[in-house]
């Protein structure tokens, strides 16, 4: 795993672990866990955000209908999700989340991505809005 990250500082380059895809997945096993993943019309989208670079920012929303018509919106949250290594938090606050459904989740990820407890250790960082998000490998913190 270090081998592809490389044990220097990395240039802009390095390109993320985890997948949109996956990113997403992690983000429905909290859902899950919330009570959240049944939501009616519930739709997980992702945008770049400059602000957040390192993470992949996820924002759950819903949509209900009614007999075809539109019953009731709603914002559910924004979700950051570290792009080396899974980790999921809030993306407007200091708060990570550790749920069994998410921690199986990220389990599986992390084997996925053959990423040893020792390799973790050094890639694991605060959320956002949580101090310095920036691991040794991919830079000092601005």
């Amino acid at each position: 795993m270090l081998a592809l990250i490389g044990e220097a500082p990395a240039s802009p380059a390095v390109k993320p672990l985890v997948a949109l895809g996956e990113a997403e997945h992690l983000v429905m096993a909290e859902l899950i866990h919330e009570h959240r993943s049944k939501l009616p019309g519930l739709v997980l989208s992702s945008s770049p955000d400059r602000y957040l670079p390192s993470f992949w920012v996820i924002s759950v929303d819903w949509d209900e209908r009614v007999n075809g018509e539109q019953y009731g919106t709603g914002h559910y949250g924004y979700y950051a999700v570290d792009k080396m290594t899974g980790d999921v938090g809030s993306a407007i606050s200091c708060q990570d989340y550790h749920s069994r459904e998410l921690a199986r989740a990220q389990g599986q990820l992390r084997r996925r991505l053959r990423m040893s407890a020792r390799d973790y250790k050094i890639l694991r960082r605060d959320g956002p809005y949580c101090g310095c998000t920036e691991p040794p490998v991919l830079g000092p913190c601005p």
